[in-house]
């Protein structure tokens, strides 16, 4: 596998998916539904686990893929 593929799709559904659902054509929402089928069939996943912030005072545990950028729960 190419993760530089990877990496480039994983920015263009970043990018396609700025724009808000409400906007999105079938056709546009048809792109974006196959590239996230994309990485998730064809990214080997490397899961990274990270806390964020979620206030001054606590924080919350997430899984995301060091090379997609997919999140798991």
């Amino acid at each position: 596998m190419d993760y530089h593929s990877i990496e480039l799709m994983s920015k263009a559904l970043s990018y396609l998916e700025s724009v808000p659902y409400s906007l999105q054509d079938p056709e546009y929402k048809s792109i974006v539904i196959s590239i996230a089928k994309y990485l998730i069939l064809n990214c080997k996943h490397e899961v990274i686990e990270d806390h964020i912030d979620t206030s001054s005072e606590s924080s919350m545990k997430i899984l995301y893929c060091k090379h997609c950028m997919q999140t798991f729960h």
